[in-house]
């Protein structure tokens, strides 16, 4: 058939500006990507997690339908469709799956294998009835009410927080009380007339860039591949006091100290919501920069 040349030729020119950048960029996202796992040595301290929030995030039932379907492609020549959409989902689940012994996936990072992963399931949940499997029978009567109780579940925490005390990542990842932790922040820039405020994390950095009053210079001191396209700091900025920020447990104040002369503990900030503790940040005042100080790239 034509169609799927068709797909893939306009597939490979919408995706052409990436390839475009990043052979002009030293091929960074690829080194960024597969970097990620260069740090870590071989462990099973991630596996599980990963295949569970895997398990949960395509709701168990979905992912059994979706299991049966790859396996009868693979013993059924005659289905080409299903070992078409194996095909588009097993690379990318065998490098998440190696990754995930050498380090953390995120859950989001897997998500554009989901489409094939849910016609997969869509065409065994299609033959169900008429199967004599229970495993099967049983998964087509569970996925949707399943999957409906979770996403009903997952909206009515992140919207109305209605298990309180509860310490979900939802409410981590939608920056939950991030305002407040800012305007804590700010006080502390303020007292110490600090020019501007550094982090060692990009979401972090994102969140206070955004909610900082007054909106301070916010710069992250590694992983300058991620701003290429931003005009470089003043280096104004690093003759002059600046605070810097680091979730508790990823704090770099060790190796910051020999990038400044300078870097004293200002205190902790804790991030709320419903009475749970979402995440607790370290404050530290910089002063003293010595030479380039983004060069830093610690963990």
């Amino acid at each position: 058939s034509f169609w799927p040349y068709a797909g893939g030729a306009i597939a490979l020119v919408m995706f052409f500006p990436v390839i475009l950048w990043n052979a002009q960029h030293g091929w960074m996202s690829f080194a960024l990507q597969f970097g990620r796992t260069g740090a870590g040595s071989f462990t099973l301290r991630y596996l599980g997690e990963f295949l569970g929030g895997q398990l949960l995030l395509a709701t168990p039932f979905m992912a059994v339908l979706a299991a049966v379907a790859f396996w009868r492609a693979f013993r059924n020549p005659a289905l080409r469709e299903l070992r078409v959409l194996a095909w588009m989902i097993l690379p990318g689940a065998a490098y998440f799956l190696w990754h995930s012994l050498h380090d953390r996936v995120q859950g989001n990072w897997p998500s554009f294998l989901y489409p094939a992963l849910a016609i997969s399931a869509a065409v065994v949940f299609a033959q169900a009835s008429r199967e004599n499997s229970p495993i099967v029978r049983w998964s087509r009567t569970l996925t949707l009410p399943v999957a409906a109780i979770l996403v009903a579940a997952i909206y009515a925490q992140a919207m109305f927080g209605v298990v309180p005390r509860l310490r979900d990542p939802v409410s981590r990842l939608l920056a939950y009380g991030m305002a407040d932790v800012a305007a804590k922040i700010d006080n502390f820039r303020q007292r110490e007339h600090a020019a501007a405020v550094v982090t060692t994390n990009y979401a972090l950095t994102g969140w206070l860039a955004f909610y900082l009053p007054g909106h301070p210079p916010v710069i992250q001191l590694n992983e300058r591949s991620r701003y290429v396209n931003d005009a470089p700091p003043n280096p104004q900025l690093w003759r002059q006091p600046l605070i810097y920020v680091s979730q508790v447990r990823n704090e770099d104040s060790r190796e910051l100290s020999r990038r400044f002369a300078r870097v004293e503990p200002l205190g902790r900030v804790t991030r709320m919501r419903n009475g749970a503790r979402i995440d607790e940040y370290a404050i530290f005042l910089l002063d003293g920069a010595k030479g380039n100080v983004l060069s830093f790239d610690g963990r």
